[in-house]
Order: C-alpha cells, then sequence, then structure tokens
C-alpha cells in the first residue's frame, strides 16, 4: 500500500524506482512471507507431510489469488474509466489488483490473528473459570 501511496503522490511519475520500487520489493517478498504463514496456519492440525507441501503450494496459491484480483481491478477501473471518462489517471489501471490484493490479504490476516486471539482467550478463561474438568494434555505421538 506503500507504494501505491507513493505513485499517487507523484502522480504516476514514479512507479519502479525509488521509494516505490522498495516498496514493491518489501512488498511482495513480505506478502510470500504471509502467504507461506498462512499455509502454515492452515495447516496446523495436519501431518507433517502435508505441512511441508501447504508451505510449500502457499505462495502459488498467493500469485493466482493475485492474478484473480488483477483482473478484477482491472475490470473495476475499465468501467470506471467508461463511466468518468479519462478523468481517471492510467496508472490506476495497472495498479487497482495490486491495491485489492493488498486489502483482501490484510483483512485475511488480521481475521486469522483475531480469531487466533479470542480462541486463546477463551481457552485461558474455560481453564481459569474454576472449571473442574482435566486439563488438556498435548498430543504424543
Amino acid at each position: 500500500m506503500l507504494k501505491l501511496w507513493v505513485i499517487v503522490a507523484t502522480d504516476g511519475q514514479v512507479v519502479a524506482t525509488g521509494a516505490a520500487g522498495a516498496f514493491f520489493d518489501l512488498g511482495l517478498y513480505s506478502l510470500l512471507v504471509g502467504s507461506t504463514g498462512l499455509g502454515l496456519r492452515l495447516a496446523m492440525n495436519q501431518e507433517p507431510s502435508m505441512r511441508v507441501v501447504l508451505a510449500v503450494a502457499s505462495p502459488i496459491a498467493f500469485v493466482v489469488s493475485f492474478v484473480v484480483f488483477l483482473v478484477i481491478g482491472y475490470a473495476i477501473l475499465a468501467i470506471g474509466r467508461v463511466v468518468v471518462g479519462d478523468a481517471l489517471p492510467r496508472y490506476l489501471l495497472e495498479e487497482g489488483g495490486i491495491f485489492i490484493s493488498a486489502v483482501v490479504w490484510l483483512i485475511v490476516g488480521i481475521w486469522l490473528v483475531v480469531g487466533v486471539t479470542l480462541r486463546e482467550v477463551a481457552r485461558d478463561t474455560h481453564v481459569t473459570s474454576g472449571s473442574r474438568e482435566a486439563k488438556p494434555q498435548p498430543r504424543v505421538r
């Protein structure tokens, strides 16, 4: 999103160099690492071999989703350009999918973090609420 702010602030003059290029690289690597973490998070209850497969495949899923969001963003902005005319800057067509992808993956990340946090709070509350149930023991194989 910082890359997009640089592009908008420079009215499309700086797209791939300087701060925009640095933010692009930082964002791309962060998204790849984040998608790998998402794959591992979704595979937590799987067998170890399946965890490895999902961790390796998750960046591929990110790339596929990015292409889908790119097409959606291009379509939305193309329709907007038909409605508004040529009032939209040209760089928005190229960057619309990146913005949609960033927003969607940010929401997914927040949703997963909040979900894990709420489950931890619920589990800790359940264990400390005076329940006479035995505490869950770790699974040993």
